[in-house]
């Protein structure tokens, strides 16, 4: 009895072990994915530890059960591959993501810098997928930062850039997937003067 007893606690630390080694082996493969990165091992290595570490704790899972270890591990095993599987799918979606977002910002920069007005210059645009972010680089050509006054800077966007901004079609994309809106302003020699962040929240839905 106490043999048996001692088995099943055995059993079930093996059990724990096995589920942790899963976790993280999970974790190991889409936390990175998430921060935009590549995982540290091959997918191969990735794909094998899928299939082992699910194939054995079914084993030991379907075993508490009666069942034949073969066919748990096997289970756990078609278990981890749909799993990699799904992730490959994400990672290609991820990857097919950035490549069109890296393709639209080239797009996006390929005819600038430009003058907007007779006193500001666009350099450059930006997007951040991490910070959900897409910038807008200006300078201001013929001033230097001691020579500008910020009050009129400040009043000009808040007032007339920024109702513009809201309405905006194009803006309207980025702020319904959550991103915000920012403008950075240099001055002739790029030296920085300011910037102003516009968030999704600060257009009203109409």
């Amino acid at each position: 009895m106490e043999n048996k007893k001692q088995i099943s606690i055995m059993s079930k630390v093996i059990a724990v072990l096995l589920f942790l080694a899963a976790l993280g082996h999970t974790s190991a493969s889409i936390l990175p994915l998430i921060a935009g990165q590549e995982p540290a091992s091959s997918p191969n290595v990735r794909m094998l530890g899928f299939i082992l570490w699910y194939g054995l704790f079914c084993m030991v899972i379907m075993s508490w059960r009666g069942k034949k270890r073969l066919i748990g591990f096997l289970t756990g095993s078609i278990i981890g591959f749909v799993v990699f599987t799904l992730i490959g799918f994400f990672t290609g979606y991820k990857k097919a993501e950035s490549r069109a977002i890296a393709q639209a910002m080239q797009e996006s920069n390929a005819n600038l810098p430009i003058m907007i007005d007779e006193y500001t210059r666009l350099d450059r645009v930006e997007l951040e997928q991490k910070r959900k972010e897409y910038t807008y680089f200006l300078s201001v050509v013929d001033l230097a930062v001691s020579e500008i006054d910020i009050s009129v800077l400040n009043e000009n966007f808040f007032e007339r850039a920024k109702p513009q901004i809201c309405k905006s079609e194009r803006h309207k994309v980025f702020f319904n997937e959550g991103y915000s809106v920012s403008y950075s302003y240099y001055d002739k020699d790029n030296v920085y003067i300011v910037s102003y962040s516009i968030e999704p929240d600060d257009c009203p839905v109409k």
